[in-house]
């Protein structure tokens, strides 16, 4: 039972008004006397608004507790969750809103959330719009909304909370994808200049409207508000929103301190940030930006982020688009000068900085090599306590989704739930010599062994090593023979088949295949480094 304070059930004895069980005279009159002096009153009216602020302020004290222990939140420039500094490797994933509505497309969302376990990803940043005439539209018409993707909704955040992924949920898009800051453009002025959408008072009614429908919104499956919901992590006002009419980012920056008030008016457990690019303005950081261009599109980082209500800065690292005409050299230059000019921008604000999309094309080894330098850098920093707190790569998918834009990672879901047996035997170093009867020569020296190349195998066979533990023991040259002829010898036969099959089946890929395999060792690397930085504050 709830025990109420005691002055509370002591002024409410006071304020009674005489019709107690047995008032003595004296009693009443002394009341009566008390009534009718002034200052008297007024003491006990001040008595009890004390009390009622005692009691709030109790109240407000648990609930702050609780949003500590369950809430990500911003401490001295670090997000915490619980007693713990909270950093991340994550992931983004647009269309998990639309292939959650229906059962037959919930396998690709579920593809996504297991490649994510299987990774070790913790955030997942994803749509939580979809406008106009578009396919499972969240919002079909101007303040209509679509229960049945609602329903989606709620299933996608259930599953992400049941398995302990944090979701950044992105309210419009600046590009026309998805219906976005256009699709109210067109349902109000019609002017199809993209740029009115923060300037007009009903498209921003609309999407204050919008923002506080999903914010409101009570999830069918559990019955938790997704304000009170700890599986989201944060709100982004927008994904890569630019002012292109108004260079100076006055206008933006106006813009996000008038919607990320309303969101904070509504919720107050949740972190909100921008979805930015990054941009820099006038200043020393302007040197950063990676063209002329990008200091004439409305955004200044340093504005829109300094926003007491913007939690954190958002900065996304694009090469590929912003620097077309550069080399892998240059993109990973500009992206190691990128991160460190946003984490000097984090400790001048003094905020955590995101790093909430990233990507390179092609694929193969320039997509490696890029990937390698973001994540040294963003754990270099983090590590030696910049205010570098996360990163979401684009994208990852299911296998069965295909690569669009050509920035798509694929998880290797197949081979997970291969295990070796704790009692598995191998064959020593000397194996490979033993076994070699057939007159195959299968030297690890060797530039080609059966067409393939030694660097090839000698990577597939690190790969295997890192996957099954059981294979630590065993040499590389033992690898390559029994993977290819274990049919032929009795020594290697103790190598468990799936081994010897997960192995072969790695050899036997393409270039693009293995270097894939790369980035996805990469990814796994970097969320184990940064995970390891969790530590109690």
């Amino acid at each position: 039972m709830r025990r109420q304070p005691r002055g509370f059930n002591v002024i409410g004895l006071d304020l009674q008004d005489g019709n107690s069980d047995n008032p003595s005279k004296s009693h009443s009159a002394r009341e009566e006397k008390q009534r009718s002096d002034p200052k008297t009153m007024h003491r006990r009216i001040l008595s009890l608004l004390l009390c009622f602020c005692v009691t709030c302020a109790a109240s407000q004290s648990i609930d702050d507790r609780q949003r500590l222990s369950t809430f990500i939140q911003v401490s001295d420039s670090y997000f915490t969750l619980g007693n713990r500094k909270f950093y991340f490797t994550g992931t983004n994933c647009y269309y998990v809103l639309t292939y959650s509505v229906e059962e037959d497309t919930r396998q690709e969302v579920l593809d996504v959330f297991d490649g994510m376990e299987e990774l070790g990803l913790t955030v997942l940043r994803m749509w939580a719009f979809n406008d106009g005439d578009h396919w499972n539209a969240l919002q079909p018409e101007p303040g209509v909304y679509s229960r049945r993707v609602f329903r989606g909704l709620d299933w996608a955040i259930t599953e992400a909370g049941r398995r302990g992924i944090k979701l950044v949920l992105t309210l419009t898009n600046y590009f026309p994808d998805y219906g976005g800051m256009l699709q109210y453009v067109n349902w109000t002025t019609g002017s199809g200049d993209v740029d009115d959408f923060y300037s007009n008072s009903e498209c921003k009614t609309l999407y204050k409207r919008f923002v506080g429908r999903v914010l409101n919104r009570r999830n069918s499956l559990t019955g938790v508000q997704y304000k009170d919901d700890p599986t989201i992590m944060a709100w982004e006002l927008a994904n890569e929103a630019r002012y292109t009419s108004r260079p100076g980012g006055i206008a933006m920056r106006n813009w996000v301190r008038e919607m990320s008030r309303h969101i904070k008016n509504i919720d107050r457990n949740h972190l909100v940030t921008t979805g930015s690019e990054g941009f820099f303005g006038e200043g020393n950081l302007r040197s950063a930006n990676p063209a002329p261009l990008y200091d004439e599109v409305g955004v200044v980082s340093e504005l829109q982020h300094r926003v007491n209500n913007i939690d954190y800065i958002s900065a996304h690292i694009w090469p590929t688009q912003w620097i077309p005409e550069g080399n892998l050299r240059q993109g990973r230059r500009f992206a190691a000068q990128w991160i460190r000019a946003q984490a000097r921008l984090g400790i001048a604000l003094e905020k955590p900085v995101v790093f909430g999309e990233f990507g390179y094309q092609p694929d193969e080894n320039p997509r490696r090599n890029f990937y390698t330098t973001v994540y040294d850098v963003i754990y270099t920093l983090a590590s030696q306590g910049h205010p570098v707190a996360g990163s979401n790569f684009w994208m990852l998918a299911s296998p069965n989704y295909p690569d669009y834009d050509g920035y798509t990672v694929y998880p290797e879901l197949d081979r997970r739930s291969r295990q070796v047996p704790d009692n598995a035997t191998l064959p020593t170093d000397s194996c490979w010599r033993c076994c070699m009867t057939d007159g195959h020569h299968c030297s690890a020296c060797d530039d080609e062994e059966g067409g393939i190349t030694h660097g090839k195998l000698k990577a597939a066979f690190l790969r295997a090593k890192q996957k099954f533990p059981a294979l630590q023991h065993l040499s590389f040259a033992s690898a390559i023979f029994c993977a290819k002829h274990s049919s032929h010898s009795r020594l290697c036969e103790s190598i468990p088949t799936e081994v010897v099959a997960d192995v072969d089946e790695i050899c036997s890929r393409s270039p693009r295949e293995l270097t894939h395999l790369d980035v996805l060792t990469q990814i796994r690397e970097n969320a184990e480094n940064m995970n390891a930085l969790n530590v109690r504050v």
